[in-house]
Parts: C-alpha cells; structure tokens; sequence
C-alpha cells in the first residue's frame, strides 16, 4: 500500500506501520518463548522505522531480497 501524500495522513501511515512491525515481533518473542517457534529468533524490535522506511522509498520497479531480521520487509 502506497503511503498518502497529506504530510500529516503520511507521519500516521508510517506510525503505524513501525506500530505493526513491533507487534508482530513481541508476538514472535512470546511465541518463540512458548516453544512454538524454533532455532534462531533474531527479532527487529527498535528497528521498526529502518524497515518502514525503506520499504516506503520502494518504486514499483524495485526488489528485496532480505535474509537476517526481515520479518518487517
């Protein structure tokens, strides 16, 4: 989903996009705490706006190729 363009509708766009990404990664914490997940569990958790922004430059034409903490990408 593209970001809006309103600069204010934009800084809640990407708000809650690193709000998401920290809550997907404490549930992966507890999850990999209970057992449900497991081997290696490197969470992204303080690097929520690395990945949101990021991924918010991308164009159309662009690709990812992420392998260590990509959760959020």
């Amino acid at each position: 989903m593209k970001a809006p363009n309103d600069p204010q509708k934009r800084l809640r766009f990407f708000y809650e996009k690193m709000l998401l990404v920290r809550r997907f990664e404490e549930k992966v914490a507890q999850m990999y705490g209970e057992g449900y997940v497991t081997g290696f569990c490197h969470l992204y958790i303080g690097q929520e706006a690395v990945a949101t922004g990021a991924i918010g430059a991308l164009e159309q034409k662009d690709y990812v190729f992420a392998s260590y903490r990509e959760h959020p990408h």
